[in-house]
């Protein structure tokens, strides 16, 4: 009966400051909402107030037992609430509310002068802003030097993220201009940047040189030259490495941003009727993924045989006496579990 005397009204302010902390994205998924889409009275829009105890039992309607989330997850929060017991939640609530506070918002490379330059950057895939004091005579080198040291490297050990904590090279672009990286040696006072400008990361780590083939032969082995832009050949060690029998010919997929998920209203204005299992594509957002490669062909049953061979791992369920299928060497290999997977592409 006490739950139900209470007022469902969550007040201006702790909305504000769920809001604020979670910076427009999900505390559970992390994904971005666009800021835009979000209704300016009631200061959210496609993320939504739940309730880490629930309201009908007794939990009320403060900062403390309330998180934002999409629609998305809100649905499986109360469709799955074993994952999602209220302990499950608050941890998520306050490991996205703590790195705010893992790096400083301000950072300075000056002491003692008046003279410096000051550098916003944004770290757009956790929606961080920075502010740095910079002497004038800095690069764009020597801030990429500092953002990874003090800025990457400090949330990507917070947040578990390896490609952050073991950051290579970190190049610069305007966040006007994403895809066209600064020149590395340009003073920042050189660096033209509107008012509401910022600069962002893109992390160069070492990219394996690969050399796509149209199948897999003897010749593999062989060494690969190519026609550089002037017209003379590359050196093979500048275009290949040595392969292990189980690595499959990779390529390199470079870094950008993608438009990924199922949008409602586009779904009803193209006439397409909405399925419940559209659900799990919502929200539709977009994506920054660094630079990556993949391979070409799917793993062959005769490569995965040479990984099962050189680790030692256990073979798929599929195959008999721990071999792959007769006469399918080449095929695609199946079965394989989830730990074995991440095994083989690590390896």
């Amino acid at each position: 009966m006490a739950a139900q005397s209470q007022s469902r009204y969550i007040p201006k302010e702790v909305v504000s400051r769920l809001l604020e902390d979670a910076r427009y994205r999900c505390c559970v998924c992390r994904v971005l909402i666009d800021p835009q889409r979000f209704d300016s009275e009631a200061l959210f829009g496609s993320l939504e107030k739940h309730h880490i105890v629930y309201f009908s039992e007794g939990g009320g309607n403060t900062y403390e037992n309330l998180l934002l989330v999409c629609a998305n997850c809100h649905e499986q929060i109360h469709n799955h609430p074993e994952k999602y017991p209220p302990d499950e939640l608050r941890k998520k609530k306050l490991h996205w509310v703590g790195m705010k506070e893992v790096v400083p918002s301000e950072l300075r490379m000056i002491s003692g002068s008046r003279e410096f330059v000051r550098v916003s950057f944004s770290v757009e895939s956790f929606n961080l802003q920075y502010s740095i004091l910079a002497p004038p005579r800095t690069t764009v080198s020597q801030l990429g030097l500092l953002v990874r040291d003090r800025i990457l490297r400090p949330l990507g050990e917070y947040d578990d993220n390896s490609s952050w904590a073991d950051a290579g090279e970190v190049a610069f672009a305007l966040r006007s201009a994403p895809e066209a990286p600064l020149d590395s040696r340009l003073l920042l006072t050189q660096v033209e940047m509107a008012p509401d400008d910022a600069l962002v990361a893109i992390i160069r780590a070492p990219v394996v040189p690969v050399v796509p083939t149209s199948r897999l032969t003897d010749k593999d082995d062989e060494p690969v030259v190519e026609k550089g832009s002037q017209g003379q050949q590359a050196a093979p060690e500048e275009r290949r490495r040595d392969r292990r029998p189980f690595e499959p010919h990779m390529v390199h997929i470079p870094a950008g941003r993608f438009w990924m998920g199922t949008d409602r209203r586009a779904q009803r204005s193209a006439g397409i009727e909405w399925q419940s299992w559209m659900e799990d594509e919502t929200p539709y957002h977009r994506v920054y993924l660094p630079d990556y490669a993949i391979a070409k062909y799917p793993v062959t049953n005769a490569q995965y045989a040479a990984f099962v061979q050189a680790t030692d791992r256990r073979t798929p369920s599929s195959w008999e006496g721990g071999r792959p299928p007769r006469g399918k060497e080449n095929h695609p290999v199946t079965d394989v579990s989830w730990d074995d997977a991440m095994a083989y592409c690590l390896s």
